[in-house]
C-alpha cells in the first residue's frame, strides 16, 4: 500500500518522506544514474492509480508545450510590404540591424525591397502541420531516452549516437515508464485532433475521415523527418562514424519543411489525401462526395495544404529547415531532464520569417520567363 502511494505514516515511525505528489515518483529523477527495473516496478508503474495520473499529467503537459508553440501567431502573420530606399536605415535600431539593411541597400541598386513574411494559413491542416512537427520534437527525446542504458558514460553517449526510430530494443527502467508517456501523448494529440475538426464545422459524420487524412499526414510528415535522422546520422557510411552526411540530412529537411509546413507539392482538401484507402469503390467515392458536397462551406476552416515552388522562397524554406535542426538539438539532447520529466519545455528563439526580395531583380527574372514562354509559343505555331 505505502508503494502505491498511500499515506500511512503515524507518529511511531520515521516521518522521512510522506510526500507521495508525482514529481516525486523514481522514474521522475533528473539523476543520469537509472533505476534497475524490476517487474514489480514496472508493474506499479504501468497499472496503478497513481502511475496512470501521473502519466497522464505529464504527457498532457508536454502536448501544451506543443501546442503553445506551434499556435504562436508568428507562424501565421502574413505581410507584403516595399520599403524605399531611403527608409531601410531609418528604422535601424541598433549597429547590427544598420549593417544588415545597409548590406541589403547596398545590393538592391536604386530600386524598391518587398519584405514579404510568408505566414502560413491559418486553416485546419496548417495548424495540425505545425502541431506535428513540435509533437514529432517530444517524440524524438521520448524515444531518445527509451535506449538508455543504465550508466552515467553511456548515456551521454549514447544519446549523443542514437538516431534510430525503432522501438523494438529492450527497454527497461526509465526507457518502459517514456514508452507509457508516449503512448499517452499521441493518444491526447489524437483526441485533440478530432475535437479541432469538429470545432472547424465538419459535419460529424465525416470527422473519422477526415481524422484519418490528418493522421496519414502526420505520419508522412514524422517519418520523412525521422529519415533524415537515421538515414544520415547512423554512424556514417563505414558503420564506424565520421560519414554523417550532415548537408544531405538538411536537405531532407527542408525537402520535409517545404512538402508539409509551406505546402510544397502537397495537394489536399476536403475530398481526401490521395491514399488508396479514398480510393476504394465507385460507391464509397460517391458517398464521399456526397459527405465533401455538404462540407463545402466549411472548406475555408478546414483549408488545402497546397503551394507552389515560385511562391516559396529558398530562403525561407533554409529558415525553417535551420529551425528544425535547432529543436532537435535542444530537446533531444539539451533539456533537463529536470524540467522535461514534468512536462516543461523551453523552445527558444522564433525564426525570422521576413524575407527580403529585391524587386528589380524578380521583375527581371519573370520578364525573362516571359520572353522564354513567348519564344515557345512562336516556335510552337511556326
Amino acid at each position: 500500500i505505502r508503494i502505491l502511494g498511500s499515506n500511512t505514516s503515524t507518529s511511531t515511525r520515521p516521518t522521512t518522506n510522506t510526500n507521495t505528489s508525482s514529481s516525486n515518483r523514481s522514474y521522475s529523477s533528473s539523476s543520469p544514474q537509472l533505476q534497475k527495473s524490476s517487474p514489480f516496478y514496472d508493474f506499479v508503474n504501468r497499472y496503478s492509480v497513481s502511475g496512470q495520473q501521473h502519466r497522464i499529467a505529464v504527457a498532457n503537459h508536454l502536448f501544451r508545450a506543443a501546442q503553445f508553440q506551434a499556435f504562436q501567431p508568428h507562424w501565421y502573420t502574413k505581410t507584403n510590404t516595399n520599403i524605399n530606399q531611403d527608409d531601410i536605415d531609418a528604422d535601424a535600431e541598433d549597429e547590427s540591424e544598420s549593417e544588415s539593411k545597409t548590406a541589403i541597400k547596398n545590393t538592391t541598386g536604386t530600386g524598391t525591397v518587398r519584405r514579404l513574411r510568408l505566414g502560413l494559413s491559418s486553416s485546419l491542416r496548417q495548424h495540425h502541420a505545425m502541431l506535428t512537427l513540435h509533437i514529432w520534437f517530444l517524440h524524438r527525446r521520448l524515444l531518445a531516452e527509451t535506449q538508455l542504458p543504465n550508466n552515467d558514460e553511456a548515456n551521454d553517449e549514447h544519446v549523443k549516437n542514437s538516431t534510430s526510430t525503432s522501438t523494438s530494443t529492450t527497454t527497461k527502467g526509465k526507457g518502459s515508464f517514456q514508452l507509457m508517456i508516449q503512448e499517452e501523448l499521441f493518444d491526447t494529440f489524437w483526441n485533440d485532433t478530432q475535437a479541432r475538426i469538429r470545432a472547424a464545422g465538419v459535419h460529424e459524420l465525416s470527422v473519422n475521415k477526415f481524422l484519418k487524412e490528418l493522421q496519414q499526414q502526420s505520419m508522412l510528415q514524422m517519418t520523412q523527418y525521422d529519415h533524415a535522422c537515421a538515414e544520415f546520422e547512423k554512424g556514417g557510411k563505414d558503420g564506424k562514424g565520421g560519414g554523417i552526411d550532415r548537408s544531405k540530412r538538411f536537405e531532407i529537411i527542408c525537402d520535409g519543411v517545404w512538402r508539409h509546413l509551406l505546402g510544397g507539392g502537397v495537394v489536399s482538401g476536403g475530398s481526401g489525401s490521395g491514399s488508396s484507402d479514398d480510393s476504394g469503390s465507385s460507391e464509397d467515392t460517391r458517398s464521399d462526395d456526397s459527405d465533401d458536397s455538404k462540407d463545402d462551406s466549411k472548406k475555408a476552416s478546414v483549408g488545402e495544404v497546397k503551394g507552389d515552388d515560385d511562391d516559396i522562397p529558398d530562403e525561407l524554406i533554409r529558415r525553417m529547415g535551420a529551425y528544425v535542426e535547432y529543436q532537435l538539438d535542444n530537446i533531444v539532447f539539451r533539456l533537463p531532464d529536470d524540467y522535461f520529466d514534468r512536462g516543461m519545455v523551453a523552445w527558444g528563439s522564433m525564426p525570422d520569417l521576413d524575407v527580403d526580395v529585391d524587386l528589380d531583380e524578380a521583375d527581371a527574372n519573370s520578364s525573362d520567363v516571359d520572353a522564354e514562354s513567348n519564344a515557345d509559343v512562336d516556335a510552337d505555331v511556326s
